[in-house]
């Protein structure tokens, strides 16, 4: 048999002046005891001699004096651990440790293993035992600190006045901490309380996790009641919903299963934020609520989210009621279904809110722009600045077809003045333009059932009949004509015969029939030749009642 593994354990630090300090009579030493081939010996009593040296080969003998050994019968234990004292019959004294360096020679029977040294710090391989636990592992539970209650199996507890009572909990530390579920771990913190299976506290004070998988990860008197329920931090939170999570902040509720409140709240309770409904979510400001099924509130304060996909992004006091119905900015409401809201404002603005289904809209009393961040409009009020720096902007309506029931308005260009161009987007016609001389050109048919020019009295002044009237007419050519293709372009003018006047000699005899447009060419307006042609009739039926005059009176 050989000694394969031992160790000294000592409580003398070498190296001291003795008189400072008073050797100890014995020292304790334990090991194991195995055969040559590694395997430990059966148990049962072995005698073990100890001497020791001043040096690791050959050198003097200290102790005990003379040449032999202090020789012990020691009971060998389970696995060929043993344990022993070192001048247990002959009393160590100071001369043995004058020097710092001394050797230790142990013999079992006949068998003198190798020196060990012995050392200022006691040392072990392996501990024999801790409270009844052995070979070098601890099986049984474990209690570190003071006052502690440790009545589960397998459990592990230390710091100060903690308990764990389910099989397998742990407290790491703190102080009055709790850990009474099965597998339940209070990390440490003071106060918490992890009482279901698996449940987890981080640390902080007065934190609970009483749902199953829960966890409360710090801060203070926070909750985690629910199954798989999770608070992170922050104080007075609770996620009381399967699932649920507050991130932190205070006094949050997380009530709704799988529901979330990311942070927020206030130093009251009336600031704080609820996910009430299931799959709810708040990002984190101030009292602000979520209770419909899958709604959420990003931020800001006052806001609620209060049905299914309902969305608040934040802003204030803003209320988004509707199914899938959005209201953002300052007092917005969208109530109804599938409505969208965007108000601006202050707190001191008055609601504005949706009034039906499905209704898209928007308080901008400064406007709203569409490729441009400066909406603008000649008069002071709201207004829709649709631009486009590239090209014509414009504003489409129409039903989504492709059968001639699209429209588009464009901002555009035509000569050097800004015209509004009303189109059919299909047959890509034109057949109406707004310029900006105050022309209107429609480049087609007006058909009306009644077309009336302001004409009332009370808007003229300096009225005098028309004289020479008929002379105007007969200076007058009317004319059978074709528009030609080449000032056609664009404009839809019709190719089939036509009859009218021509807008120069027109010019000659009435200027005031004649405009000039946008574009330099010049039209006729024939409703101003009217007067002309009553005047002229007038005249012309003087001539003949006159002319019948003489022939009666040449008669007699």
């Amino acid at each position: 048999m050989r000694v394969r593994e031992f160790v000294v354990i000592g409580v003398y630090l070498l190296g001291l002046s003795t008189h400072a300090l008073a050797v100890p009579s014995q020292i304790s030493i334990q090991g194991r005891l195995t055969d040559a081939g590694g395997v430990p010996v059966s148990p049962g009593p072995t005698s073990i001699g100890f001497r020791i040296y001043d040096a690791q080969f050959l050198g003097t003998q200290l102790w005990p004096p003379g040449m032999g050994f202090e020789s012990q019968t020691i009971d060998i234990g389970t696995g060929g651990l043993w344990s022993g004292s070192i001048g247990k019959d002959i009393p160590l004294n100071d001369s043995v440790f004058a020097d710092s360096v001394r050797w230790l020679e142990i013999s079992v029977g006949m068998t003198i293993l190798p020196r060990t040294r012995l050392v200022t710090g006691p040392y072990a391989y392996r501990v024999a035992t801790v409270d009844g636990a052995t070979g070098g592992t601890i099986t049984g539970k474990v209690s570190i600190g003071p006052g502690h209650v440790n009545t589960g199996a397998d459990c592990f507890v230390a710091g100060n006045a903690n308990q764990v009572i389910n099989d397998y909990a742990t407290v790491g530390g703190g102080h009055l901490n709790s850990s009474t579920g099965g597998a339940a771990t209070v990390a440490g913190g003071q106060q918490n309380s992890a009482t279901a299976f698996a449940s987890t506290v981080a640390g902080g004070a007065g934190n609970y996790a009483t749902g199953i998988y829960s966890t409360a990860g710090g801060g203070f008197f926070n909750n985690s009641d629910a199954d798989w329920a999770v608070v992170s931090g922050g104080n007075m939170n609770r996620a009381s919903g399967l699932s649920a999570s507050v991130g932190g902040g205070g006094y949050n509720k997380a009530r709704g299963s799988h529901s979330t409140v990311g942070g927020g709240g206030g130093i009251n309770p009336g600031d704080s934020n609820s996910a009430i409904g299931d799959y709810s979510t708040i990002g984190g400001g101030s009292e602000n609520l979520a209770s419909g099924w899958s709604s959420t509130v990003g931020g800001g304060v006052s806001n609620s989210a209060g049905s299914h996909y309902a969305t608040v992004p934040g802003g204030f006091e803003n209320v988004a009621s509707g199914s899938f119905s959005l209201a953002a900015g300052c007092r917005a409401q969208a109530i109804h279904n599938s409505s969208f809201v965007w108000s601006s404002g202050d707190i001191n603005s008055s609601v504005f809110g949706s009034s039906a289904d499905n209704q898209f809209l928007v308080r901008a009393p400064a406007g709203v722009g569409i490729g441009t961040n400066t909406p603008t409009t000649a008069t002071s009020g709201q207004v829709l600045h649709v631009h486009n720096p590239d090209g014509p902007s414009a504003l489409r309506l129409g039903d989504g077809s492709a059968d001639g029931n699209q429209w588009e308005m464009q901002s555009t260009v035509i000569g050097s003045v800004g015209t509004l161009n009303i189109s059919n987007i299909t047959a890509l016609t034109n057949p109406l333009q707004i310029t900006g001389d105050g022309d209107v050109n429609v480049l087609g048919n007006i058909c009306a059932v009644n077309f009336a020019c302001p004409s009332d009295g009370r808007l003229k002044e300096g009225i005098h009949t028309l004289e020479n009237a008929l002379e105007c007419v007969e200076s007058l050519r009317g004319v059978r004509y074709n528009w030609n293709d080449s000032t056609n372009a664009g404009r839809r003018l019709f190719n089939q015969e036509q009859i009218g006047l021509v807008a120069q000699e027109v010019q000659d005899v009435v200027p005031q029939a004649v405009h000039e447009l946008s574009d330099g060419y010049l039209a006729v307006d024939y409703a101003r030749l009217v007067p002309l042609l009553i005047e002229g009739m007038k005249e012309q039926q003087r001539q003949i009642e006159e002319l019948r005059a003489e022939l009666r009176q040449s008669r007699k």
